[in-house]
């Protein structure tokens, strides 16, 4: 009921300032807590370039990457409507239970839509040996003395964080 209350509010308020103005009357900013070049970069620069077609206004992607720095930027921003933000589930829903975040996902941001669909596949050359992900399980644990660790550089929560 809160989170209804909030988009309700969210709506009004945009409704209400659209009427005082035009929006968007200068540029928007949409958020991507990614580097270039990712399937949400590239979600984001498209979904940015139709945005800006239909508003005959200037939509800025900004990559904004590293764990929690978009989503707080996004948190922290005023709240206008003027900063946008695409994101997976993934950080929002993992990284809390993970660590420590300087935002609470619940109060400081609201979901607007659903932009995409994802799926991921996981495949492996054939002569391996690798059919299913119990044998590539057992094959890990069998390389690594009998553990998987977490790869190095990745983003605690993330789609590539783990490794053999």
């Amino acid at each position: 009921m809160r989170r209804t209350t909030a988009v309700l509010v969210w709506v009004l308020t945009l409704a209400a300032s659209a009427a005082a103005q035009e929006f968007p009357s200068r540029p928007v900013k949409l958020v991507v807590p990614f580097p270039p070049g990712g399937p949400l970069d590239i979600a984001g620069r498209l979904i940015g370039k139709e945005l800006q077609d239909r508003w005959a206004h200037p939509v800025v992607v900004e990559n904004k990457p590293g764990s929690t720095i978009g989503p707080e930027h996004v948190a922290k921003s005023a709240p206008d409507g003027y900063t946008l933000m695409i994101i997976s589930s993934t950080p929002l829903v993992t990284l809390p239970h993970l660590q420590k975040v300087p935002y609470d996902v619940l109060k400081d941001l609201v979901g607007v839509t659903q932009t995409t669909l994802l799926t991921y596949a996981f495949v492996v050359n054939p002569a391996t040996g690798i059919g299913s992900i119990q044998d590539l399980i057992a094959r890990a644990k069998k390389n690594r003395g009998g553990s998987i660790t977490r790869a190095p550089g990745t983003a605690p929560g993330s789609t590539s964080t783990w490794s053999y």
